[in-house]
């Protein structure tokens, strides 16, 4: 029994840490709740009415702990409807005068934030309180140079999705874009059998950071 004890002690001691960041819809009914606007659902695809909830998490390989969050609202694209709503909605909405070192006029102020400026604000908040992780997980939509360069700044490393879009990577001395990296080495993608993906692994530099970067596509032949 105490044998089975030092090896699940072992297991913990080798645990990995990460801070996770995603976002996610929460939707509501009244227009009238305070700070409410329309934002875009990528799982209904339309807009819907709500806020956007950004959360980070601790996890450590057994559990995940929420340990930062914020809200947020979109503007819309029309206008003549801010944040998606009709003038006479927004001026029937809750408001109240608060000051400004209440913890609910902070959130409330967070509201029209950048969500990839609260990524960094939680980063910093969640190292200064001690969750020490090993890594930090986003989706592509939060990678940037400043990302970057904070997550390494903090002695972590970054797990991130790219955006095939204009950013620029050095290989080799050159500049070139995510498209133009896959088309130069398509033909050289290898196969793992376990995960069933075709993948391309490249050593890149991004903003002076030498990065690993994968091209992966499940099951279908590249």
């Amino acid at each position: 029994a105490k044998d089975l004890e030092k090896e699940e002690i072992n297991k913990v001691d080798k645990k990995t840490t990460c801070l996770i960041f995603d976002d996610t819809d929460i939707a509501k009914t009244g227009v009238n709740i305070e700070g409410i606007s329309k934002i875009w659902s990528h799982k209904e695809h339309r807009h819907i009415l709500g806020f956007k909830l950004l959360v980070c998490n601790f996890f450590d390989s057994v559990s995940s702990i929420p340990v930062d969050f914020s809200f947020h609202r979109e503007n819309g694209s029309k206008k003549s409807e801010q944040y998606g709503l009709k003038k006479s909605e927004l001026k029937n909405q809750y408001k109240k005068e608060r000051s400004s070192e209440q913890s609910s006029a902070v959130r409330k102020s967070e509201l029209d934030e950048k969500k990839t400026k609260m990524v960094f604000q939680m980063i910093k908040r969640a190292v200064k309180e001690g969750f020490k992780a090993e890594y930090v997980l986003t989706d592509s939509w939060f990678f940037c140079k400043d990302l970057v360069s904070l997550v390494v700044q903090k002695g972590m490393d970054l797990i991130s999705g790219v955006k095939m879009g204009k950013m620029t990577f050095v290989y080799k001395g050159q500049n070139y874009s995510p498209k133009a990296l896959l088309n130069i080495f398509k033909s050289k993608a290898k196969y793992n059998r376990k995960l069933k993906i075709h993948y391309i692994e490249l050593i890149i530099s991004y903003n002076g950071q030498p990065i690993k970067l994968f091209f992966i596509r499940y099951t279908i032949e590249i």
